[in-house]
Parts: C-alpha cells; sequence; structure tokens
C-alpha cells in the first residue's frame, strides 16, 4: 500500500526536480562549453 502511495510521489518530485535542474544544468553546461571555446580562440590566436 505504501507503494502505491509513494510511487506517484517519487515521479512528481522526480519530474519537478528535473524541470527545476534540468534548464539550471544546460545553463552550466552552455557556459563551460562557450568558456572552453573562448580557451580555445586564445590558445590558438
Amino acid at each position: 500500500m505504501s507503494k502505491g502511495c509513494s510511487f506517484p510521489a517519487f515521479i512528481v518530485f522526480h519530474v519537478s526536480l528535473e524541470v527545476v535542474i534540468g534548464p539550471s544544468v544546460r545553463a552550466v553546461l552552455f557556459s563551460l562549453s562557450s568558456n572552453t571555446c573562448l580557451v580555445n580562440l586564445a590558445m590558438e590566436g
């Protein structure tokens, strides 16, 4: 019975976690990749 109760809550928690964390993770990855591009350009230049 407890599994049936906690499972939907877990899904909701997981989805909300992805919604909250997803954009920030993408922003961090984007900034990291753009920083890497800038570093590569600086090294080449």
